[in-house]
């Protein structure tokens, strides 16, 4: 079968986006015959790759390196400004790739969200857009927790989402997919409403945890060290919706029943700021520790010595760093919504429902100090967490369900 997969976002040395497009090109090359275009961006990384092991799929790269603006805020509007640019120069070059050698079937693999829309559909073979996210609502009774950046950026995003359902290109993709894939439930239902059927709507997550990967950070993190005080991690990028604020007020209800803990935030963002102001007004500046260096091994380290993984998301398209640091045995404490509300159960973490912050930082803190006492629940948590990583988002498994979803988009194959 020859293949071609669209991924805006590639990247072997990145994580995010860019991690989900290298992951599933690497899972997918070898049992089809690949092409792949990206954004020329990724040509140095791939180049790099290249030099040390063959690739084993031809790129092609679109467009023009981008200069990123040091503002992570504009950054990321000129990130979206150039992926939409990327995504209508594709039609032309898989147009060209196809009349050189004839496609099969083609694949939108990144950027994942259902706003960037593919024209791939047109090329009259069978289309495959996905994994991708972007549905997840932000709970507004959470506004008051955001910076006035961080608002503005919510109200922005929800606009963009009800102008985006309108737009024809959008729908057309969705209508013309042979599978449309979600991430989450909550995408699962827009995509459901641009197709206007159920019908070739899955949910299917983009997380690949290759077998080197899932050892390196089991390896170690067993049994965790019942040492005091309790280690409490969590990492990302600080924006609003990653649901910080809560976090530390439910941190700030611990304290006051003489609970001992640590709270090491690794990561930057644009609301580094706020949150460290924040953590000053509830009394935490000696117990909240942000780390913006931890990378590579310290990262995998710092997982392996904690005992929690502490981020109420409150839109969370599926949450890698979640999913490292369950397979490093750490238990998670999240909010039942987006990719974390898939991915907790309650046999290996908490799952908080959606309501007020309050209530929320409440619950929050009952999860904590139980755990913090009952180390026999913390272990048996923390090793289904990780069990249950390894083996639902092996590359396996990743690879033996979009073989069968390449199968059945083959069967259906119509020409436009």
């Amino acid at each position: 079968m020859r293949v071609l997969i669209v991924a805006y976002a590639c990247d072997p040395l990145a994580g995010s986006e860019s991690f989900v497009g290298w992951n599933a090109i690497k899972a997918l090359c070898g049992r089809v015959d690949l092409e792949v275009i990206t954004s020329e961006n990724n040509r140095l990384a791939l180049e790099k790759e290249a030099a040390e092991r063959p690739l084993g799929f031809q790129v092609h790269y679109l467009g023009a390196k981008a200069n990123w603006h040091p503002n992570r805020m504009l950054a990321r509007l000129q990130s979206w400004l150039q992926a939409f640019d990327f995504s209508r120069q594709v039609l032309a070059k898989a147009w060209q790739i196809h009349s050189e050698r004839p496609l099969d079937l083609t694949h939108h693999v990144t950027i994942t969200t259902w706003r960037v829309p593919s024209l791939l559909w047109k090329l009259g073979v069978p289309f495959i857009w996905g994994p991708i996210g972007g549905g997840e609502p932000f709970p507004w009774q959470c506004r008051t927790l955001l910076s006035p950046g961080a608002l503005f950026f919510e109200v922005a995003r929800e606009i963009s989402n009800k102008v985006n359902r309108m737009f024809p290109e959008v729908r057309a993709t969705a209508r013309n997919a042979a599978f449309s894939l979600a991430t989450n439930e909550e995408t699962k239902k827009v995509l459901i409403e641009l197709k206007g059927e159920k019908d070739g709507v899955e949910v299917m997550s983009p997380a690949i945890f290759w077998p080197k990967r899932i050892q390196s950070l089991q390896e170690g993190s067993f049994p965790k060290p019942p040492t005091r005080p309790l280690q409490i991690f969590s990492g990302g990028t600080l924006q609003g919706s990653k649901g910080v604020a809560i976090s530390l007020k439910a941190l700030a209800i611990v304290r006051t029943q003489e609970v001992d803990f640590v709270y090491r935030l690794a990561g930057y963002g644009q609301e580094l700021r706020h949150l460290k102001h924040l953590a000053i007004e509830l009394g935490l500046e000696d117990r909240v520790i942000f780390c913006d260096n931890l990378s590579g091994e310290k990262y995998f380290n710092e997982l392996k010595r904690s005992h929690l993984y502490l981020l109420p998301s409150l839109r969370e398209n599926i949450g890698l760093t979640l999913l490292e640091a369950m397979l490093a045995g750490c238990v998670p404490i999240v909010v039942n919504c987006g990719g974390p509300g898939l991915v907790v159960a309650g046999n290996r973490g908490f799952k908080i429902a959606v309501s007020d912050p309050e209530k929320m930082a409440i619950e929050i803190a009952e999860a904590i100090s139980l755990l913090a006492t009952d180390l026999g629940l913390r272990e048996k948590l923390g090793r289904e967490a990780s069990r249950f990583v390894a083996t639902e988002y092996s590359a396996e498994n990743y690879q033996n369900r979009m073989a069968e979803f390449y199968r059945k988009a083959m069967m259906g194959k119509r020409m436009i």
